[in-house]
Order: structure tokens, then C-alpha cells, then sequence
């Protein structure tokens, strides 16, 4: 009998489905990967770098698209949600 990923017993001769692995690796990155605030590179709190890290995009998106809503809301509710979110988001390692 061989043992499979999961640690379930199989037939004897299959192998461990390769679906299972990359899901199980997937996971694990997903897991590992946290918000945090950039301090390297920041502008104000670090939030959008560290959106930016996050998500796996160029800062300077995360900026333009934090700037425009912030101008379309009427200044003070993008304020105020980028300075709650830069409060409530641990700080990253220097």
C-alpha cells in the first residue's frame, strides 16, 4: 500500500495527486502572505506600499487609486479610512 498526501492509504503502484500538492502550496503561500505597512518605502504610513506588496502590484497604482477615490468621496472619508487603516495595520519589519 502507498501512502498518499493526504495520509490516506491507496492502491498499491498510485501516486499522490498532483492537484492536492499545488492546492497544499497555494494555501501555504496564501497563509504566509500578511498586510503589513511597508516602512522602506513609504510616503505617508506605508499603506499603500504594503497594499501593494500584498497584492502583487506596482505602488504607484495602489496610490493613483487611493488618491481618486480619496478626491471623489470629498477628501475627509478617504482621509479618514487611509488613517484608520494605517492604525489598525502592524507594522512591517525594517
Amino acid at each position: 500500500m502507498v501512502e498518499h498526501f493526504h495520509g490516506k492509504e491507496g492502491v498499491q503502484g498510485s501516486i499522490p495527486c498532483l492537484g492536492s500538492i499545488k492546492i497544499y502550496r497555494f494555501y501555504h503561500e496564501i497563509r504566509m502572505k500578511r498586510l503589513v505597512l511597508n516602512q522602506q518605502d513609504k510616503k505617508i504610513a506605508g499603506l499603500c506600499s504594503g497594499i501593494a506588496d500584498y497584492l502583487d502590484v506596482d505602488v504607484t497604482v495602489v496610490r493613483l487609486i487611493v488618491l481618486t477615490v480619496t478626491i471623489m468621496t470629498g477628501v475627509l472619508p478617504g482621509v479618514l479610512a487611509y488613517a484608520v487603516g494605517a492604525a489598525i495595520t502592524p507594522k512591517g519589519v525594517q
